[in-house]
């Protein structure tokens, strides 16, 4: 597996960045059509190229993590990770002071989020290019 970490990702210049960032855009195309079609041009990238910044706060480097924390900001919104409903869970399970391997902690995150999901549905009207239209009781 291809790991791309924040020392390498300047070495690498734009190039890495840049062909990871077409890739991801077809997968969110692929799978967050309506959303990603409703976005004004050069949106996608933007949202991409800033989520990998955030999720490079979070020690997380390799493609397949940051693929994942894409998916959950068009899931549950850009700033899912700074939101009231969220961010204590982002940071629980995010948190990188304990030395586990990104891997574990995104599989970790995907995993509370979809439970969270599961159990209050309202939290995907978060999601990016959803029309908005919150309730905060079921």
């Amino acid at each position: 597996m291809f790991v791309i970490r924040q020392e390498q990702r300047h070495a690498l210049g734009r190039e890495g960045t840049v062909g990871f960032g077409a890739r991801m855009s077809e997968h969110l195309l692929e799978h967050f059509p309506a959303q990603c079609q409703a976005l004004p041009e050069g949106e996608l990238e933007r949202i991409i190229a800033d989520g990998i910044e955030r999720a490079a706060e979070h020690h997380l480097f390799a493609e397949v993590c940051v693929s994942k924390y894409l998916m959950l900001m068009f899931t549950f919104g850009a700033d899912f990770d700074r939101s009231e409903w969220l961010s204590e869970m982002v940071d629980e399970h995010l948190d990188f002071s304990e030395g586990r391997h990104e891997f574990f902690r995104i599989d970790d995150l995907v995993d509370a989020a979809l439970q969270r999901l599961e159990e209050e549905p309202w939290l995907a009207q978060l999601g990016i290019g959803v029309q908005r239209e919150v309730r905060l009781s079921a």
